[in-house]
């Protein structure tokens, strides 16, 4: 058994709790961290490198799976139960956390349906969004300069690891972008809310749609709104005047990527 660690001033733990909270350490470093068991499994089995392995005692004794990761990880370190409340931001932590090397060689393809995120700021609704699209066969993802963090704690809990397994293009420049797209012979599907726009039932399904979605309090700015092929918008009855963008994402993906799902 490994000396457990108990102190805060330990430089493992450290380098996680940097990670954890700033995301200039995790651009600088190509290093992000992750917490809990199934997230941890996730993230093993999509081929990710993992540098560092934290766990308690209690969790090494109750989950047999979790050798597999000590096994595969080029280091482990056992901590005591107040360092992992001390690494952990979630209420009730498991005991196991990871470092991981943030993989750089997944690229869009551009040769199926895709998702456009322009100015997504919240952690919780690029999680969501990310684990939809996954989860509907939407593999490429574009995202603008001004999204949040995809390798947050916050994005990757959300996506349950989807993050590793999508390719991803980060873009200064959408309406550029979306214009390299439609030479390409994509419809271009911009999410608005609008009398004018049409629902998003009449969009015709084809293969090739990006979906472009845009910032929670703004929507898409204007300049990608006349760059987009078409516009739609969801039919809502009663009051409410807008969808969250993790639930309006969820239902555009749905109409015209996941229906042949079966």
């Amino acid at each position: 058994m490994q000396t457990e660690i108990t102190s805060k001033d330990n430089s493992l733990v450290k380098e996680y709790k940097l990670l954890q909270s700033q995301h200039k350490q995790r651009s600088k470093s190509g290093l992000f961290v992750i917490e809990g068991l199934r997230l941890c499994f996730d993230i093993l089995s999509s081929g990710t490198v993992i540098k560092c392995i934290f766990y308690t005692k209690s969790i090494l004794n109750s989950s047999q799976g979790i050798t597999n990761i000590i096994e595969r990880a080029e280091k482990s370190v056992c901590v005591s139960d107040s360092i992992a409340s001390h690494m952990s931001d979630t209420k009730s932590p498991q005991g196991v956390f990871c470092i991981c090397t943030a993989n750089n060689s997944r690229v869009c393809s551009f040769e199926q349906g895709v998702l456009i995120l322009e100015d997504i700021s919240d952690p919780n609704n690029m999680g969501t969004i990310l684990r939809t699209a996954e989860a509907l066969g939407v593999f490429d993802i574009v995202l603008t300069d001004n999204c949040c963090d995809i390798f947050s704690p916050k994005v990757l809990r959300g996506s349950m690891g989807a993050v590793v397994r999508l390719n991803f293009h980060f873009t200064s420049d959408l309406p550029l972008l979306i214009h390299s797209l439609i030479k390409k012979k994509y419809t271009v599907v911009a999410s608005v809310v609008s009398c004018e726009a049409q629902s998003i039932r009449k969009i015709p399904k084809i293969k090739k749609t990006a979906i472009v979605i845009g910032n929670e309090a703004n929507g898409l700015t204007k300049d990608t709104v006349n760059a987009c092929t078409a516009k739609a918008t969801i039919p809502m009855k009663g009051n409410a005047e807008s969808l969250n963008a993790a639930v309006a994402a969820a239902i555009i993906l749905y109409e015209l990527c996941g229906q042949e799902i079966k």
